[in-house]
């Protein structure tokens, strides 16, 4: 079945998307710098849980907002996620 040109539009459209999407919840390992990590949490077939704590600022007035708190980072190990699917 050939495209017509409305639906490579339309799939460009949703490619988009998904893109912009992705890049807002997707951590960069270059921003990753920017923490301590406090421990492993836990562990999975595919991923790891650690716990993370943003590393003490320059900014005096930034540190004790940022710095104090604490999340959790989810690891996946990309190759057991492209072996399994």
């Amino acid at each position: 079945m050939r495209e017509t040109l409305e639906q490579r539009r339309e799939v460009k459209h949703i490619f988009k998307q998904w893109m912009r999407a992705l890049n807002e919840q997707v951590v960069r390992s270059e921003n990753l710098k920017k923490y301590n990590v406090l421990g492993q949490i836990g562990e999975g077939a595919q991923a790891k849980v650690y716990k993370i704590q943003r590393k003490q600022l320059a900014d005096p007035k930034q540190q004790a907002s940022k710095a104090d708190t604490i999340y959790a980072i989810k690891v996946i190990n990309k190759d057991k996620l492209l072996k399994r699917s």
